[in-house]
């Protein structure tokens, strides 16, 4: 009978717990026709207590000028904190010297130049007050263009649990990067990202991939803005000529797939050494991570190549890490189709393996 009230006593004072601070972070570069769009994002976010962190890396335009406005003019609940590279530091970098700013137990990025719904931190803040287990959290997101307009939508109509186990077994899981959130956790137990990665969004998901379980939550939650200057979010009914393709494919260059490699084997070398993952999930993630990159460099050397036939022949057809989805998508860029029919067509062949995800 004590321990039973004990248990009750514990249970009443988890339940009496104030709620989490959580940093809200708007980063930006170059993004001043958005920017204050984003920020308004931010400031109405329903979540409290809510630290707003605006942090520009060394904008060419008015982006810092549109941030300090703002952040002068603001008053409501949230905590406001201004910062400002030095000099221009880079995705990765920039991440990680928000990180470092953030007094939050849970990290929220926004990029300026899209837009985030009032009820996004305390709809996913839902999620981790309620699975210890869960160290990162990601939305659907509608895609809206420069001028507003609603032109789709990228997500699930699921809400899933992805896991370390899955992730090796090879059930693909399509991150919303714009809608990313994670445990500040993650970053206090692996340390900084390579200052040169080029993205964010696969490093962080392995991270938390690699202490527990990435939740996506089928909300619309982000409004992800396309436009001229966001090479790396090329809708792919828009790649109609192969110069476009190439251009999309090769955001990537193998340098920057060489170091997305190292950091993956890094991190999940420091999760063995912290007991996290056995001595086996290290082989096989190690084996996954190199198959992986020998892939998109060997994709984008065919790109590349002068006689795309001949290297299709030498160096692809035979390696058993390409899906025949992907051979017959080579197949077709040899013999010059459209990006855009190329995508449409391979899709009517072949359907995304689904995963029957669980808790």
């Amino acid at each position: 009978m004590r321990s039973l009230i004990e248990r009750s006593a514990v249970k009443k004072r988890h339940q009496r717990q104030p709620p989490a601070l959580i940093s809200f972070v708007v980063w930006s570069y170059n993004h001043e026709p958005f920017l204050e769009k984003a920020i308004q994002g931010a400031f109405a976010q329903t979540y409290e207590p809510l630290e707003v962190i605006l942090s520009d890396d060394h904008s060419q335009d008015r982006s810092y000028a549109i941030m300090e406005k703002m952040a002068a003019a603001y008053r409501g609940p949230h905590t406001v904190v201004l910062n400002r590279n030095p000099r221009n530091l880079g995705i990765a970098a920039h991440i990680n010297r928000i990180v470092a700013l953030a007094r939050g137990s849970i990290i929220f990025l926004a990029g300026g130049d899209d837009f985030s719904l009032p009820k996004r931190v305390e709809d996913c803040y839902k999620i981790y007050s309620k699975n210890s287990d869960v160290y990162g959290v990601w939305t659907n997101a509608a895609l809206i263009d420069d001028q507003e307009k609603a032109i789709g939508f990228i997500g699930n109509n699921k809400d899933i649990y992805y896991s370390f186990q899955q992730h090796l077994s090879g059930i693909i899981c399509r991150v919303v990067g714009c809608s990313t959130s994670f445990r500040k956790e993650v970053f206090d137990r692996f340390g900084p990202l390579d200052p040169y990665l080029r993205v964010e969004d696969i490093p962080i998901h392995i991270r938390v991939l690699l202490f527990g379980k990435h939740f996506h939550l089928s909300k619309i939650l982000v409004r992800y803005r396309l436009h001229a200057n966001n090479l790396s979010r090329i809708r792919q009914k828009e790649i109609n000529s192969w110069n476009k393709y190439v251009q999309k494919a090769l955001w990537l260059s193998n340098e920057h797939h060489q170091a997305h490699t190292k950091q993956h084997i890094r991190d999940a070398q420091r999760a063995l050494d912290l007991g996290i993952i056995s001595h086996q999930s290290f082989a096989d993630f190690k084996i996954k991570a190199i198959s992986f990159k020998n892939q998109r460099i060997l994709f984008n050397d065919f790109l590349t190549s002068k006689n795309r036939l001949t290297f299709y022949l030498l160096k692809i057809a035979w390696k058993r890490h390409f899906s025949i989805k992907e051979k017959l998508e080579c197949l077709l860029l040899i013999f010059g189709l459209p990006g855009a029919k190329l995508s449409i067509f391979i899709k009517q062949l072949f359907k995304r393996k689904k995963a029957n995800y669980s808790s």
